[in-house]
């Protein structure tokens, strides 16, 4: 997956000073960081395989690898080694929902003035 930063700064671009803050924070609140979804995976180990996918949103491979172990412990394995990538993936998604719900609710009230 490529990442278009540019593009979500382009996205940013009518935006006041107050409502980039406003928006940094919506964005900062919804964020995973990549540690801590590993040391979840990690419970993976003891029984407890896929939260770290609920995490994410990806509730279907979080019930498999809830219900099958992670997979025999080879998914959670590989999601470990992959951590980074899908956090940053994840991440890049929720700003991206963030910015096109901020601008939709700017648009209505603005609309609505």
């Amino acid at each position: 997956m490529s990442y278009d930063i540019a593009g979500l700064e382009r996205m940013k671009a009518g935006l006041s000073e107050n409502e980039r803050m406003q928006l940094d924070m919506e964005i900062r609140a919804a964020r995973k960081d990549s540690g801590t979804l590993m040391a979840v995976a990690c419970l993976g180990f003891i029984g407890i395989a896929g939260v770290h996918r609920f995490m994410m949103g990806k509730v279907g491979t979080g019930i498999l690898w809830l219900l099958t172990g992670g997979l025999c412990a080879i998914g959670t394995i590989i999601d470990l080694i992959n951590m980074n990538k899908m956090a940053a993936e994840y991440n890049y998604q929720v700003e991206y929902n963030t910015i096109q719900e901020f601008l939709v609710r700017k648009g209505a009230r603005e609309g609505q003035s």
